[in-house]
């Protein structure tokens, strides 16, 4: 399906969006189909995000885990990684800013494991102080930590021939730097897990009109910067809820209604052809509403900063999307999502 194409004001029915934190199912997870004693094929990859100021976010992962109660067997511990086929590592490292929006890296390919539901996977990284690690624009380096060493993500359910999930770093939400210890932090809030025999994808080019068309945006030192989309799950969505990157802890004071955006991009350019470009990956289907903002440089990871978004106020955008759809939103000043 197409994404239906509106100005700001105008607003459709609404729709409960189909995936929801927890179970990656995206529905009950029992099923009278599972049947332990049976094995499937399991496919992992992880992908990253672009990020303003960093030109690496490098993380070193030593095993991947798929827990599930004693009674179903206990936890699946992953610790050989096949990035090649050949010649399997027992751990292996990655930046996650290379692997950015519909890019990922296959780390896992085929390995048997019985069927059923999981209820959590878990990301162990190395304990090691430098294996992980965020390398600044300026060439600084700081330690990346991780609580307790491991992320621990939403479930899976595993009961097909071919089982294949993408891990999503969305670093806009997952990533602070806390000034204190000089060091920054990785957050399981922002990381997801998703079905790749579902996921949908939002591309699309940006005119460069928008990325200076609100004066607080032509005031920044560079206007190529802070230049954001944001995606919010759902549609009719009370234009004043549309709030940038906070946490449920966050402060100040979050105002009733406000919601986080679900999925971030930043707006890159290419210097050759002069096209201003997203991508939205890793998707599960549903109703999203999108906003595009031309200056995010105050949005912090950790609280809730009052951005006006969308900037400019009519960049807002409706979109539904089915099972593997590849949806094409082409940002204009006319307020339209373009789709050639």
């Amino acid at each position: 399906m197409k994404p239906l194409l509106l100005a700001a004001t105008s607003l459709l029915i609404f729709a409960t969006p189909l995936f929801l934190s927890g179970c990656t199912c995206g529905f009950d997870c029992s099923s009278d189909d599972d049947d332990p004693s049976r094995s499937v094929p399991f496919d992992l990859a992880l992908s990253g995000a672009l990020l303003e100021g960093v030109k690496e976010v490098v993380i070193e992962v030593e095993a991947i885990t798929l827990t599930r109660s004693a009674e179903d067997g206990g936890n699946v511990v992953i610790d050989e990684f096949t990035l090649d086929a050949n010649a399997p590592v027992d751990s292996f490292t990655m930046n996650l800013l290379d692997y950015a929006g519909e890019a990922s890296l296959p780390v896992i390919d085929g390995f048997s494991v019985s069927a059923g539901d999981y209820n959590s996977v878990q990301l162990s990284l190395s304990s090691i102080s430098g294996d992980s690690y965020v390398l600044r624009e300026d060439d600084q380096q700081f330690d990346l930590l991780v609580t307790n060493n491991r992320l621990s993500l939403a479930g899976v359910r595993l009961t097909e021939d071919d089982e294949s999930y993408t891990v999503k770093f969305e670093l806009a939400r997952a990533l602070t730097f806390e000034s204190a210890n000089e060091n920054y932090r990785l957050s399981d809030d922002g990381v997801r897990v998703v079905d790749n025999t579902r996921d949908a994808r939002i591309i699309g080019v940006v005119e460069e009109a928008l990325l200076d068309a609100a004066q607080s945006c032509a005031d920044k030192d560079n206007p190529d910067t802070f230049n954001r989309v944001y995606l919010y799950q759902g549609r009719d969505l009370d234009a004043a809820s549309l709030a940038d990157v906070f946490r449920s802890n966050s402060g100040p004071e979050i105002p009733d209604g406000a919601l986080a955006p679900y999925a971030i991009d930043l707006v890159t350019g290419d210097s050759r052809t002069g096209v201003w470009a997203y991508a939205l990956a890793y998707l599960p289907p549903g109703d999203y509403t999108l906003a595009f903002t031309c200056n995010s440089e105050d949005d912090d990871a950790l609280d809730y900063d009052g951005l006006v978004i969308p900037l400019p106020q009519e960049q807002r955008y409706e979109l539904t999307l089915s099972s593997n759809e590849v949806a094409t939103c082409n940002l204009a000043v006319s307020a339209q999502c373009i789709d050639d």
